[in-house]
Formats: C-alpha cells, sequence, structure tokens
C-alpha cells in the first residue's frame, strides 16, 4: 500500500486502507507493507510505485482519486502490477489520460515542454493581426465589429430594414401600409429572432397570435 501525503494515522483514508490492508493480509499470510510518499505530487506518488514494483510487489493499493495520474502513468509501465485504487472512478482516470495527451503533445514539439496545458501559439500567430496594449486584435474580433456595424446601418438607415421591423413588431400595420408580408421572406427569420430574444415584443409568434391579414 501507498499512501498519500499523510500518513497511516491520519484517521481517513490512509489509516482505514491501511488497517484493512493489514488485517487481510495477514489472515491470509501475504506479505504486506506500505510505504508513504515524500510530498502531495503526481511525481511523487508515481515514484514511490517504482520502489514498490522494484522491491517485487506486484499487487499496490492506492487509496483516494489522488493517485489517478499514477494510475495511468504506472499501469502500462507495469502491465503485470495490479492496482487497487479506492475512491477512484472513470472520470478521475479520463483527466489523468487527457493530461498525458497533452504533455505528450507539448514534448513532441519541445522535449522541454512538459506543460499539462496546448498553448496554440502558432495557431493564435496565424489569426492575429496587431497588438494594442498587449491585447491582441485578430480577424474574427474585427469580422464581428464588421457585422454588428453592418447589421445597425441595414436594421435602422435602410428601407429593408425598417419593413423588416416593422414586418417582426406588428405585421398587420405593416401589411396596412402597403408592405406585402408574405413576400418577405427574411420576416420570417426576424421574427424568431424576436420570439426568443423580447417579451415585449409584438410579434405574433411571441405572443402566440398566428398572422392574419385581414385582422387590423
Amino acid at each position: 500500500m501507498i499512501t498519500d501525503a499523510a500518513d497511516i494515522t491520519d484517521q481517513s483514508f490512509n489509516q482505514t486502507t491501511y488497517e484493512a490492508c493489514r488485517d487481510y493480509c495477514k489472515a491470509n499470510n501475504i506479505d504486506f507493507t506500505y510505504k508513504k510518499t515524500d510530498g502531495d505530487t503526481d511525481y511523487a506518488r508515481t515514484a514511490m510505485v517504482d520502489v514498490a514494483v522494484a522491491e517485487g510487489y506486484n499487487i499496490i493499493v492506492l487509496p483516494g482519486y489522488v493517485f489517478a495520474q499514477t494510475v495511468v502513468d504506472t499501469s502500462f509501465k507495469y502491465p503485470d502490477v495490479k492496482f487497487i485504487a479506492l475512491d477512484m472512478n472513470a472520470g478521475d482516470i479520463g483527466a489523468a489520460a487527457a493530461t498525458v495527451f497533452v504533455k505528450a503533445i507539448n514534448m513532441a514539439e519541445n522535449p522541454n515542454n512538459v506543460s499539462s496545458t496546448i498553448q496554440y501559439i502558432h495557431q493564435k500567430k496565424a489569426f492575429s493581426i496587431v497588438k494594442i496594449a498587449g491585447f491582441e486584435v485578430n480577424w474574427f474580433m474585427i469580422i464581428t465589429i464588421v457585422l454588428l456595424i453592418a447589421a445597425n446601418i441595414v436594421l435602422y438607415r435602410t428601407r429593408l430594414g425598417l419593413r423588416l421591423m416593422a414586418c417582426g413588431e406588428h405585421p398587420q400595420a405593416a401589411d396596412s401600409v402597403g408592405i406585402n408580408v408574405y413576400k418577405m421572406l427574411p420576416y420570417i427569420i426576424f421574427l424568431l429572432v424576436l420570439a426568443v430574444s423580447s417579451k415585449k415584443s409584438r410579434a405574433p409568434k411571441a405572443e402566440g397570435i398566428p398572422y392574419d391579414k385581414g385582422q387590423r
């Protein structure tokens, strides 16, 4: 058994796991010992597993989900060793495996990079245009600003935009001034947007009232 940073007298996972393993091994005449890690790090826990395997132990009990990274790092390294992990689920193992995968990607690019985060430095540079006061402006931000300006101009400065808003807000009123609501195909899209985004909108869809050409 390998403890985490605490000891076998912590009145918690380490102690209960130690006492259970000790009693079981004593009752079944199995050689048993425990080892305490040198620190609360994945490196320290994995290193202690290496020590236990080197001493010939082939069943290792690990108390707690903090050993998830250790299980991932050592289970393939020692296929003949059985690991018994307590309070550990598939999510813990999955997160640890993802960390190993990311480290492998980083180290493939730079052997000295053992970070568990993918930086995407080259990808960021490809979309960056200029830095303003340490803030990177990229193509997506420029496109978003242009689209916002264009939408504002179209909706509030053009005949098409005004008709769209009229059809969305009150199609009966729009029809009364000669706007053919049925031919305004974008009206449907605008109507759906209003139905979702505005509770005060007079759009028939928002109020649950179907459009009736004869209604005023």
